[in-house]
């Protein structure tokens, strides 16, 4: 059953990530945790795993394309880095209720901002 199920997850993913400029590895972490029945840890770091070089490529592509604001994109960079070995660190730190907390959170606020904008 999993041979088939992850390739079509992994078809999933990829659309959402390469539709929409990202949200893929929100939805990897979901499909990890509950269709794949993941703990918290493997779930989330196994989602930037996988997400990694699907934005490397949707970023080439998106360059290549004049999608890109260079000039905010590039000091972005750094913030983004940052704040990624931060959050890496306290995923390896945090019990899997700390980090279902956290990301349920982080889930709410971003769905409240996308409705009410």
């Amino acid at each position: 059953m999993k041979k088939i199920i992850v390739p079509l997850l992994a078809l999933a993913i990829g659309f959402i990530t390469g539709f929409n400029g990202g949200g893929g590895g929100i939805f990897a972490v979901l499909l990890l945790l509950y269709v794949l029945k993941y703990p918290a840890k493997k779930a989330h770091a196994t989602a930037i795993y996988i997400i990694f070089p699907l934005c490397a490529i949707s970023a080439i592509i998106y360059l290549f394309t004049n999608r890109i604001d260079v000039a905010v994109a590039l000091p972005a960079t750094l913030g983004v880095a940052i704040g990624g070995v931060v959050g890496a660190y306290l995923l390896n730190n945090l019990n899997d209720e700390k980090i279902g907390y956290i990301f349920g959170v982080i889930l709410l606020a971003s769905a409240c901002y996308v409705a009410f904008g």
